[in-house]
């Protein structure tokens, strides 16, 4: 869907959706980095993968929920593919983890699924070719007994008349397989079961297929292949170890570059250090941008930064005052997701009141809405088999919020994976996003 920028009340919320810019909307593309704490991600993530090519690094983007990492993302994508002066040319795979699969019931094999459904999805579009002795490989694997009774079990392709298996074939076969093993609990067992005890071929066959794309690239005047794979910052505490603590080694196998997002509960905990930190090549970090600085003060380039960035999106003019826009932004964090959000609420009780601009009344409603949904969240939790209770969530936040001291301990790091903390620019330090501390103060728990 195409960006347009809202001159009106009525094309404000299509203006403010949740969703990153791509290519097609690169007019409303806002630079971040200054407002950011000045780490260049994009600059240093191009130079890296134009010196690195021929290395097959896998690279670790850190950042909070709702701070425009897809939208970075994409971005370096565009970038990487006109780059010509410093080094190769890629050919970019992504894909979302969310989009694909369940975030709550991701299992790591799942990976490798939507991986070489993807791959072979790109062989088909782009014309890339594929070795015939690769073809009767994978062929084999698939009429292999345990493969087949899955194939039966799950419908996973019709067998009518005489097969072609191409790359056509086996993107459709991966996909139903992909879509299988996310609905379906028996194939979740069935995975365990029959796939696991031989995964090592599965992973074969995974970077075989990584260097049948790679031969084919100079086709479409490539150079190298770049596989993103995003939301898996969104994986909560126990999911995201199993992946990226219990499972890393499956990641690291596949010989190509990669970038994941990766969960900022796990980025801050020992094992990132211990045991996570050596499998990849990189860790860049995407703090959100800074509307406060650390004393309290509003920041000058965050402010900056937003008021541009809307503009570029709606007409200024329909907010009832420059003050009233500059609360949003206040009250926000720096967290794009929920200033849209209040942005498009608040539009919205504007036009419930036939009003033609969002005034303070308005932003107040949108504002309640938001406070509610982000008092909901805490709540006791269970992590790793263990009960943390609400009251330890609110001793946590209080003494972040009063005293600008936390300890790392697996509350905060629920709290900064849940956005109730959220973290800032090259000092790397927190604070209580703005929304929990009107929480906190109608609690009469801070002043």
């Amino acid at each position: 869907m195409r960006l347009t920028k809202a001159e009106s009340i009525d094309n404000v919320y299509r203006a403010f959706l949740n969703t990153p810019l791509d290519q097609d909307d690169i007019d409303f593309f806002t630079e971040t980095q200054k407002a950011r704490g000045g780490q260049p991600f994009r600059r240093r993530m191009l130079h890296r993968l134009a010196t690195m090519n021929d290395v097959a690094h896998k690279y670790i983007m850190v950042g909070y929920r709702g701070c425009g990492k897809s939208t970075e993302l994409n971005q370096l994508k565009e970038d990487l593919e006109k780059q010509t002066e410093v080094g190769s040319r890629y050919f970019v795979v992504s894909y979302s983890i969310k989009d694909e699969l369940s975030l709550v019931n991701l299992n790591y094999m799942q990976l490798l699924i939507v991986t070489m459904e993807k791959l072979f999805g790109a062989i088909d579009e782009h014309q890339l070719g594929i070795n015939q002795e690769y073809l009767d490989l994978i062929k084999r694997w698939v009429q292999t007994k345990e493969i087949t009774k899955i194939s039966d079990t799950h419908k996973l392709y019709e067998k009518r008349g005489e097969l072609k298996y191409d790359a056509s074939f086996f993107k459709s076969f991966f996909g139903s397989f992909k879509i299988a093993s996310t609905h379906s609990a028996s194939m979740k067992e069935t995975m365990k079961e029959v796939i696991e005890p031989r995964l090592s071929e599965l992973i074969d066959l995974c970077n075989r297929l990584i260097t049948e794309v790679r031969l084919g690239l100079h086709k479409i005047d490539k150079d190298d292949l770049l596989i993103i794979v995003e939301d898996l910052d969104k994986l909560l505490y126990d999911k995201a170890k199993e992946v990226f603590l219990d499972h890393v080694d499956i990641l690291t196998a596949l010989y190509a570059n990669f970038i994941f997002t990766f969960p900022i509960s796990l980025y801050y905990s020992a094992w990132w250090v211990s045991r996570i930190k050596n499998y990849f090549g990189n860790a860049f970090e995407f703090p959100m941008i800074k509307v406060r600085e650390k004393d309290g003060s509003p920041s000058t380039d965050g402010l900056a930064c937003l008021r541009e960035l809307i503009e570029k999106r709606m007409s200024l003019s329909l907010f009832e005052s420059s003050q009233l826009l500059d609360d949003m932004i206040l009250m926000s964090g720096g967290n794009l997701a929920d200033l849209f959000r209040l942005i498009r609420d608040a539009a919205d009780f504007a036009i419930d009141d036939s009003r033609s601009v969002i005034t303070a009344h308005d932003y107040q409603r949108a504002l309640a809405y938001l406070i509610n949904d982000y008092q909901n969240t805490i709540s006791d939790v269970e992590i790793e088999g263990k009960l943390y209770t609400t009251d330890q969530m609110y001793e946590a936040l209080v003494q972040l919020a009063t005293n600008k001291t936390y300890e790392n301990s697996v509350v905060m790091l629920h709290l900064r994976q849940t956005l109730l903390v959220l973290g800032y620019n090259s000092d790397f330090w927190c604070d209580v996003h703005p929304i929990v501390k009107e929480i906190l103060k109608r609690k009469g728990k801070i002043e």
